[in-house]
C-alpha cells in the first residue's frame, strides 16, 4: 500500500487541470450522470423497448416510410448512429441507459476534454487550455443545444477532436492520422451534418490563411494538398450509403430541410454575435423567441483576443484563430448590420448554406475561436500582459480569470440545481402511453395510424 499513495498523488499532480475539469462536470451534470430517471424534451424522445430494438433491423437508408405516404430521408447520413441506438436495444440496453451512453457521457466529458487537448496541442499551456475548455464548455450557444437539440450539442463536444485530427495530418502526416482523421470527420457527418459542413468551413478557412502566413513555396502547397487527398478518399466511401440515393432521386438540393425559409433576422445581431452570447440565454429557463442582450463583462473575452494581436507573437497560428473568430462573428450576426443582404445572398447562393436557415450553428466557429484565444492569452506566465509593475499585470490576469468564473458559475448553476428545466428535469412514461404501446405491440396485423 505504501506504493499506491505516492503513484495516486503522482498521477493527480501531473493530471490535476484534466482531473479538475472532470470533477466540474461530475457536480454540474450530476442528474445526466448519475440519476436512473428519463430526462427528455424538445428533439429528443423516449423509445419503448420495441420502438428501440427495430431500429438495428430497420434503418431506413434513404427512404422513410412511417410518416404519410413515405419520403426520401434526406438525414440518412444519421444511420449509422441510429444504427447504435437499435444495437444498445437488442443487447438489452433500455432508452434511459441508451441515452446516457450515446449522449449525455459524451456530450458532458467530450465537451470539455476535447477542448482541452486542442488548446493544450495550440498553446502547450496547461493552464491556458483549462482556461479555454471552460469558456468553450460554458459557451451560451451550447447550452441552449443542451435543452434539446442533443444531436448538435453531442457534434459540438467533438468539433474540437475533429480539428485536432485535422492540425495532426498538416504537422505529422503519417497514415494512421489520415486515416483517424477521416473516421472522426465521417462520424462527426453521421452525428450531425449541418456542424461537419461548418467545421469543413473551418478548416478551409484554417488552410487558406495557414499557407498564407508561413509563406510557402507552390511546390509545399501541393504536398500540403496531397496530404489530404487519402483523407478525402475514405470520407466520401463512408458516405456512399446517404450520397448515392439522395442524388439519384434529386433531393441533394430540392428537399425539406433546404426549401425551408430564412428566419430569425431580428434575434441575431453584431454585438451578441461578437460576444460570442445566444440570444436566447437568460441565466435560467432560455427564452425561446424573445431576444435577449449580452451581458457587459462578455466582452472582456473578444478584447483579450484582440489584445493578442497587438503582442506581435511569432505564432501565425494566433492570426488564423483571429480570422476564424471574425469568419464567426460575421456569419451568426445573420442579416444584421453591417452588410445586412450578405447572409441572404449565401443562403441563396451557396451550395449547402441553405440549409442554415438561422445563423445560431455558427456560433461553433466564433466559440472554438474565441476559446482557442483565451488560451493563449492565458498561457503567458504572466496572463498576456507585460507591465513595469507587475502587480498591475497579475491583477489584470486575475480579474480576467475571476470573470470566467463568475460565466461558468452563472451558466452551471441553473444547470446544476434543474433550474433551466427542460432536459434537466426527470419526466415519467404516462400510464396510458404504455398501455396503447402495450396494445399497438400486440396486433398481428399491419396498419397505420392516424394521428
Amino acid at each position: 500500500m505504501k506504493f499506491i499513495y505516492p503513484t495516486i498523488l503522482s498521477f493527480a499532480q501531473k493530471n490535476r487541470y484534466i482531473l479538475g475539469l472532470i470533477g466540474v462536470q461530475l457536480i454540474v451534470f450530476h442528474r445526466w450522470i448519475f440519476s436512473n430517471r428519463i430526462f427528455t424534451f424538445g428533439d429528443i424522445g423516449v423509445y419503448p423497448p420495441e420502438a428501440q430494438r427495430e431500429l438495428f433491423f430497420n434503418t431506413q437508408f434513404f427512404y422513410t416510410g412511417n410518416f404519410g405516404f413515405g419520403d426520401v430521408n434526406i438525414a440518412a447520413s444519421n444511420n449509422p448512429f441510429v444504427f447504435l441506438y437499435g444495437l444498445l436495444g437488442k443487447i438489452g440496453i433500455n432508452a434511459i441507459w441508451s441515452e446516457k451512453i450515446l449522449f449525455f457521457y459524451p456530450i458532458v466529458f467530450g465537451v470539455i476534454l476535447t477542448s482541452y487537448f486542442l488548446i493544450r496541442y495550440l498553446t502547450k499551456s496547461e493552464r491556458g487550455a483549462c482556461i479555454g475548455a471552460l469558456l468553450y464548455s460554458y459557451n451560451t450557444y451550447f447550452l441552449v443545444t443542451l435543452t434539446g437539440a442533443l444531436y448538435i450539442s453531442l457534434a459540438y463536444a467533438f468539433v474540437p477532436l475533429i480539428f485536432l485530427a485535422f492540425l495532426k495530418v498538416l504537422d505529422q502526416p503519417t497514415l494512421y492520422h489520415k486515416f483517424l482523421f477521416a473516421f472522426l470527420a465521417a462520424w462527426l457527418g453521421f452525428i450531425e451534418f449541418r456542424v461537419f459542413y461548418i467545421t469543413f468551413l473551418m478548416m478551409t478557412v484554417y488552410f487558406v490563411f495557414f499557407l498564407y502566413f508561413r509563406k510557402v513555396s507552390l511546390r509545399i502547397i501541393l504536398s500540403y494538398i496531397g496530404h489530404f487527398i487519402l483523407p478525402g478518399i475514405l470520407l466520401i466511401l463512408m458516405n456512399l450509403f446517404c450520397i448515392f440515393p439522395i442524388l439519384f432521386v434529386g433531393a441533394l438540393t430540392d428537399n425539406v430541410l433546404f426549401d425551408r425559409g430564412l428566419f430569425g433576422d431580428g434575434y441575431f445581431d453584431i454585438l451578441n454575435a461578437f460576444a460570442v452570447f445566444h440570444p436566447w440565454w437568460t441565466w435560467d429557463v432560455p427564452s425561446i423567441f424573445v431576444k435577449q442582450t449580452a451581458a457587459p463583462f462578455l466582452f472582456i473575452f473578444p478584447i483579450l483576443a484582440a489584445i493578442l494581436l497587438f503582442k506581435r507573437l511569432r505564432d501565425g497560428r494566433i492570426y488564423v484563430f483571429f480570422i476564424l473568430f471574425l469568419v464567426g462573428i460575421f456569419l451568426t450576426k445573420q442579416s444584421g448590420a453591417p452588410f445586412e443582404a450578405m447572409y441572404l445572398w449565401l443562403y441563396n447562393h451557396i451550395p449547402g448554406f441553405n440549409a442554415f436557415r438561422e445563423s445560431s450553428k455558427f456560433f461553433v466557429v466564433s466559440s472554438l475561436s474565441l476559446a482557442v484565444l483565451v488560451g493563449y492569452f492565458f498561457a503567458k506566465g504572466d496572463g498576456g500582459v507585460r507591465n513595469a509593475n507587475e502587480k498591475i499585470g497579475y491583477s489584470f490576469s486575475m480579474g480576467v480569470f475571476l470573470a470566467l468564473l463568475l460565466i461558468v458559475f452563472l451558466n452551471a448553476k441553473t444547470i446544476a440545481t434543474g433550474d433551466i428545466g427542460t432536459m434537466f428535469i426527470p419526466r415519467e412514461v404516462p400510464r396510458e402511453y404504455t398501455e396503447l404501446n402495450t396494445f399497438l405491440t400486440s396486433q398481428k396485423e399491419y396498419f397505420r395510424v392516424l394521428w
